[in-house]
């Protein structure tokens, strides 16, 4: 089962403390330096898994491509 693009309902009860908890947290470790792949051009391969979003009604069947 493949996760919500935004979990919402998972952080929806969140407590201000826990917020400020959670934001202390990520201030506290250092960043990652990695090569980040992209931007891509219209018929670049692509070398990455992406996601395609729909918009409501649309199929990928039916989706330019």
């Amino acid at each position: 089962m493949l996760a919500p693009i935004m979990p919402w309902h998972a952080f929806a009860q969140l407590t201000a403390d826990d917020a400020m908890t959670i934001a202390a947290f990520l201030q506290s470790i250092g960043p990652v330096h990695n090569q980040v792949p992209g931007p891509f051009k219209p018929g670049d391969s692509v070398s990455t898994f992406m996601f395609r979003i729909m918009p409501p009604g649309e199929t990928a069947a039916e989706a330019p491509k």
